[in-house]
């Protein structure tokens, strides 16, 4: 009996299906892009842009196969598809696929706050990652719907790269940042550069070696928030 009755689910599964082939065809494409997609950046062999990119394609493809028929134009990412009339079910479509889009977006700057630090754990590199993210933002033309996300995030980056500076310690000289301005820090840390090259990097401890090169990415980590966030108040 039980036989009977799980064969009869599976072929009103299989007949609702066939009745909706184009839906369905569109969710296991969307299904696969994204599984793809997570699986290949949690391995690390794919970067936070082309993840976005692949993400995009991914929702792309599912909407053509979803509304195919009822486009005569989609243009999403910079690019066109050219298809027959535009009926109504499409014109939603597209729309609710720029929202999509917008949430894609939000979703990858939420995903760039990860935690994790360079080689000795003061250089934060979750600011290159967002930083890419913007630019991508920037090139779609959705920083005008995410800037106020941004602002928040770029000021929590920036906060914290500051307090990672307060648990260094100078190898040359066993003095810490005292420096209060992101301006002050910054020639405080190419001061201990001058410093560390001075007595030849390579001599340096094993710790004091890492943490040249984490220097190195911190200084950049900061004049890029600083250019970012003034450029972001120019255009304001």
């Amino acid at each position: 009996m039980s036989q009977k009755i799980e064969k009869s689910h599976w072929a009103r599964l299989i007949q609702l299906l066939s009745q909706h082939k184009r839906k369905t065809a569109a969710l296991v494409a969307l299904l696969i892009g994204l599984v793809l997609a997570i699986v290949l950046l949690v391995n690390g062999q794919l970067e936070v842009g082309t993840f976005v990119s692949l993400l995009g394609l991914s929702l792309l493809a599912g909407v053509v196969i979803a509304l195919w028929g009822g486009f005569s134009e989609l243009k999403i990412f910079g690019g066109g598809i050219r298809l027959k009339e535009l009926t109504g079910g499409a014109e939603r479509g597209i729309k609710s696929l720029e929202e999509g889009r917008v949430t894609v977006y939000r979703q990858m700057l939420t995903l760039t706050m990860r935690k994790h630090g360079g080689a000795s754990g003061y250089y934060d590199k979750r600011i290159p990652e967002f930083l890419l993210v913007i630019d991508e933002i920037k090139q779609q033309g959705l920083f005008a719907e995410l800037s106020s996300q941004v602002d928040e995030l770029a000021g929590q980056l920036l906060n914290q790269q500051q307090r990672n500076l307060t648990l260094m310690i100078n190898p040359m000289t066993g003095e810490g940042i005292s420096g209060v301005s992101v301006e002050q820090q910054i020639d405080e840390l190419k001061g201990w550069l001058r410093q560390m090259e001075g007595s030849n990097v390579s001599s340096l401890s094993r710790e004091g070696y890492l943490l040249y090169f984490d220097i190195l990415g911190i200084i950049e980590n900061l004049e890029r928030l600083v250019d970012f966030s003034a450029g972001t108040h120019r255009a304001s």
